[in-house]
Parts: structure tokens; sequence; C-alpha cells
């Protein structure tokens, strides 16, 4: 059984939060509104909200570094360990 099928974030399953990177952008273009709602980010978002490491190819500049919000595993595991 999967190490995370047991685990649950604010009472749902982990596992919803897990998905793999498909390199689709769709998280990356929407930065802008992680920011406006006063989220620390430490890269800037463009006018249309795209993060500014997202390349023209949909991959990040700064994939294996990237913050904690942008890698959906790593922070479901941090938000279920405290």
């Amino acid at each position: 059984m999967d190490f995370f099928a047991n685990r649950y974030v604010g009472g749902k399953p982990k596992e919803l939060l897990m998905f793999p990177c498909i390199q689709c952008g769709l998280c990356c273009r929407k930065v802008g509104v992680v920011i406006a709602a006063g989220v620390e980010f430490p890269y800037k978002a463009d006018e249309t909200g795209k993060c500014e490491m997202l390349d023209e190819d949909n991959l990040c500049r700064v994939y294996e570094t990237r913050p904690l919000i942008c890698n959906i595993e790593k922070l479901a595991e941090s938000l279920a360990n405290g």
C-alpha cells in the first residue's frame, strides 16, 4: 500500500492532493492568484499571472529547487506532519 494511503490533510485523504506534473503549465500560470492572496512566493508573476520561472515549453526553470507551494507531494506531507 502506498505510504500516503492512510494519511489525511484537512480531513481529506492525502492522495487527493497528489498528482503528477504533466507539464501543462496550468499551475504555473496561476501564480498571480497566489501572490494576490498574500502567500509568500519567491518569484514574480507577469501581467497574466504566469510565474517568471515557467519557460516556453511549460517547464520550470527551477524545478529541482522549486518552492514548497509548487511541490504538491511535499506540501501535502508538510501539512500532514504539522
